[in-house]
């Protein structure tokens, strides 16, 4: 078997702690067999035992006859957040706590706190983590997967979403599916999504697209999931919509205008959105939006509450002209 890192997908070292010491904590060191001969080389051919009744300690052996699978350990800490806690739910498949560990924020934990676990998985499972701290700081929820061939893979819900969609790692869509119904909803349309774009038939029509830069290095900026059956010699082909992070197929093309500061005090910029546009999303200063052909967007920019120029997006360019005034400038999309 490995010991495996469910944090960083690798290797984990050995020996190691687990927790922290200190009032109301538990700090269990996974030792190393010291039976002479049954040490492991390292944490990729590892076995194990255990022993207490309580309070049970887990020593690494060499690999031992009968045992299957992979070990895991699974760190719940992620940053300070008053009253965060780190917890660890096994939702499917056949996988068992070994030993686990405790931590907590402030002197008695009234702050916080969670798990460091070292878990047992026989074969595929899920697990649901929440790290400690909170989306808002780059943690909370989590979603690990353990794959038939004893990969190990943890998401955010919506990378989650889009590798599904995608199908870029089928060994984690497959356990998905086989605990579809301990995921959440955004992920069970992932599945139904992906499903539908495996009857898609890839465009041989090439979509034209918008933008000032390589329309995939856009998407890619955006964190848009493109599916293998929109891509066509290297472009993007028609698009339809945005589900669950992923584009999928239809009529529309994609543009991407500038427009600077929406709401400032002394500049501000006004949209004015025809009927064909559908916005996906906004970054800064830009936003990517699905147009059809004969789309026209403007954009009306003001200083100090006065209109003072003009900015036109269409299938020929981005245009500026001073308000009231002729046209100054045209970039032509790439």
């Amino acid at each position: 078997m490995k010991l495996i890192n469910a944090r960083t997908g690798k290797l984990e070292q050995i020996p190691f702690f687990l927790g922290e010491e200190g009032r109301y904590r538990r700090h269990e060191e996974v030792k190393v067999s010291n039976r002479p001969g049954q040490a492991p080389i390292d944490a990729s051919e590892v076995g194990f035992f255990t022993h207490g009744a309580e309070r049970k300690h887990v020593v690494l052996t060499k690999p031992q006859p009968g045992q299957r699978g992979v070990l895991l350990r699974i760190n719940t800490e992620g940053c300070y957040t008053k009253g965060s806690q780190g917890s660890v739910t096994l939702c499917g498949g056949d996988a068992a706590l070994l030993t686990e560990g405790t931590f907590l924020y402030g002197g008695v934990g009234n702050s916080g706190g969670g798990v460091d676990q070292l878990w047992h998985a026989k074969g595929p499972a899920l697990f649901s983590v929440y790290l400690t701290g909170g989306a808002g700081k780059g943690y909370g929820q989590r979603y690990v997967f353990v794959t038939k061939t004893f990969s190990v893979k943890i998401y955010k819900l919506e990378d989650l979403c889009q590798v599904i969609a995608t199908d870029d790692a089928p060994e984690v869509t497959e356990v998905a599916w086989q605990y579809v119904n301990q995921l959440p909803e955004d992920v069970q349309s992932a599945l139904a999504l992906a499903a539908y774009l495996e009857t898609v038939e890839p465009s041989q029509v090439i979509a034209q697209h918008y933008g000032l830069r390589p329309m995939l290095e856009i998407v890619e900026e955006y964190n848009l999931a493109v599916p293998h059956a929109l891509i066509v010699d290297g472009q993007l082909s028609g698009l339809g919509a945005v589900e669950n992070g992923t584009l999928t197929p239809g009529n529309y093309s994609l543009l991407e205008f500038r427009h600077g500061p929406l709401g400032g005090k002394r500049y501000r910029a006004e949209i004015q959105e025809p009927a064909i546009y559908v916005k996906i999303a906004t970054r800064g200063a830009n936003t990517l939006a699905l147009v059809k052909e004969g789309f026209e967007v403007i954009v009306n920019h003001f200083k100090d509450g006065e209109p003072y120029t003009t900015a036109m997006y269409n299938a020929r360019g981005e245009h500026w002209s001073k308000t009231g005034g002729t046209e100054e400038q045209v970039l032509p999309w790439v």
